[in-house]
């Protein structure tokens, strides 16, 4: 969060918050342990999104998608992380994106990325 410019005393509170509910953020990285979008209230998190082999954003640059109200914190790619992708990185099928937002902008973000 740092690196996205956020300020040290929002950090600070996000890292307070997580330690008092059990690190619900961090699960959420991985497979299988995802809280639904209706549960946990309206709290910012992240959001793993694979990109499906049929997707519609297959091939096209993140600028080109213009994914809107999340920021875009990791791209995976064959076991390989890369973070902050640029906007000119073009989208494999079975990519998987780290989106940061809130619930309703992931799902939304989700929607477009899988589509």
């Amino acid at each position: 969060l740092l690196l996205l410019k956020v300020p040290m005393s929002r950090v600070l509170q996000r890292i307070r918050q997580q330690r008092k509910h059990r690190y619900p953020l961090f699960h959420e990285l991985f497979r299988g342990n995802s809280q639904p979008f209706d549960e946990g209230g309206d709290m910012d998190r992240l959001h793993p999104v694979r990109i499906p082999s049929g997707s519609s954003c297959i091939g096209r640059t993140l600028a080109e998608i213009h994914i809107q109200g999340v920021v875009i914190t990791a791209l995976v790619r064959d076991g390989r992380r890369l973070l902050s992708p640029p906007p000119d990185t073009r989208l494999a099928a079975e990519d998987t994106l780290v989106l940061f937002g809130s619930p309703d902008d992931l799902q939304q973000a989700e929607r477009l990325l899988t589509a």
